[in-house]
């Protein structure tokens, strides 16, 4: 377990030497008569990376150890609106299994797809006799959702990963703010906190704050876009809005943390709006989201 892998954009070549070696695992089927053995045909691999670059509500890599494939892993079905994607993984052949890798590869694409795509929720499914694979589903965080004669059914959210990989629910202390819960607000934070709004240059203490988030008029909703944590640090971005959707804003918090409790919180706030008039007659730049337009 401590030979650590690392994710590979897939690659042509990589993916030729990969399938070079891989052999077919019966435990992903669950009627037997349809398995049969893999035979490596370059013609076929080809039309397979011509058929996954083509699909573009996907991202896929290639799992590397020692700079040699051992698996691949995809997020599938990627969809931006409702922000959730589905997990899919496959690894080369029997040498590589039950040494953690399958483990090692999902973590770091759970990364990716919480902190880089900005997904809410990764979904995924494991054969049901395939006891290897809901163990490492398990292991990482998945919760089984339902079952049928064929398959388990799994489900990860972006707060429930915050919370097994820092012991700090980013997520669930937004939610608190945006509902303007004085008693959950208060939860998240060390008693001695200072919080920093520095677009008005305040400071507050942690009672402060309370009153000046929760008597800000209006009723409040919005997304975390993207989180990244450094040690105790966490940078979230959250975009906010009235219930009534009249406007939108974005948040840059900055989250340092102390045994599980907020220690400092420095946020820059900004209202959402168009370019100013100079910059939009010099025709530059495109828009980042077109939902935005």
């Amino acid at each position: 377990m401590n030979q650590k892998i690392h994710l590979q954009p897939m690659d042509i070549m990589l993916l030729h030497e990969y399938y070079k070696g891989f052999a077919m695992d019966a435990d992903i089927f669950m009627d037997m008569s349809n398995f049969q053995e893999y035979t490596y045909a370059p013609e076929r691999v080809d039309a397979y990376y011509d058929r996954l670059q083509s699909q573009k509500d996907r991202v896929d890599f290639l799992i590397m150890k020692d700079e040699k494939p051992i698996g691949e892993i995809a997020l599938k079905h990627i969809d931006e609106t409702a922000r959730q994607c589905e997990l899919s993984i496959h690894l080369q052949n029997d040498s590589v299994k039950n040494k953690g890798y399958g483990t090692q590869a999902e973590r770091l694409i759970l990364e990716y797809a919480f902190q880089t795509l900005g997904m809410t929720t990764v979904i995924a499914d494991s054969v049901l006799k395939n006891k290897r694979s809901q163990h490492t589903l398990e292991k990482v965080g998945f919760k089984e959702t339902s079952r049928d004669e064929t398959f388990v059914y799994y489900r990860i959210s972006q707060s429930d990963w915050l919370k097994l990989i820092n012991m700090f629910d980013c997520a669930g202390f937004i939610k608190a703010v945006l509902k303007q819960n004085r008693t959950e607000i208060r939860s998240y934070f060390a008693d001695d906190a200072v919080i920093n709004w520095h677009c008005t240059n305040e400071r507050f203490t942690v009672d402060e704050y309370i009153i000046a988030n929760c008597e800000y008029p209006g009723k409040w909703d919005g997304e975390i876009e993207t989180v990244h944590q450094a040690d105790d640090l966490f940078v979230v971005v959250t975009k906010v809005y009235p219930k009534d959707r009249t406007a939108s804003f974005h948040c840059v918090s900055l989250i340092r943390c102390r045994n599980g409790k907020i220690a400092s919180l420095d946020e820059y706030w900004a209202d959402d709006g168009e370019p100013p008039k100079w910059r939009r007659e010099m025709k530059i730049g495109k828009p980042i989201s077109e939902e935005r337009l």
